[in-house]
């Protein structure tokens, strides 16, 4: 499935439900040899999983930046809830993880 160069959602939940179950394996020892065979086997799955999190942190620099004037006001407000700290967990870290992954 190939995804349109100009298209950003910040919702991609099953992105996200990966990046924790990778931290979570990570943060067992005992998972993390197992874990790092099976995800550096592949290394264009690791491309395409951190397709959509890049993208998000480029919509975000973007709308800091001002680049979104025509839809100024709903990207300014995605992009605030995506970093606020009651949502970090579920989105934000989430994301960085499955950056710093691949």
């Amino acid at each position: 499935m190939c995804t349109p160069p100009f298209c950003v959602s910040y919702h991609i939940p099953l992105h996200r439900h990966i990046a924790a179950g990778v931290v979570y394996c990570i943060e067992r020892c005992a998972l993390q040899s197992p874990l790092e065979d099976i995800l550096m086997s592949d290394e264009m799955f690791l491309r395409k999983i951190a397709l959509h999190p890049l993208r998000i942190q480029v919509c975000r620099a973007e709308t800091s930046a001002g680049m979104w004037a025509r839809n100024g006001n709903a990207a300014r407000n995605q992009s605030f809830y995506y970093a606020q700290t009651n949502y970090n967990t579920a989105f934000l870290d989430c994301d960085i993880a499955l950056l710093r992954l691949a």
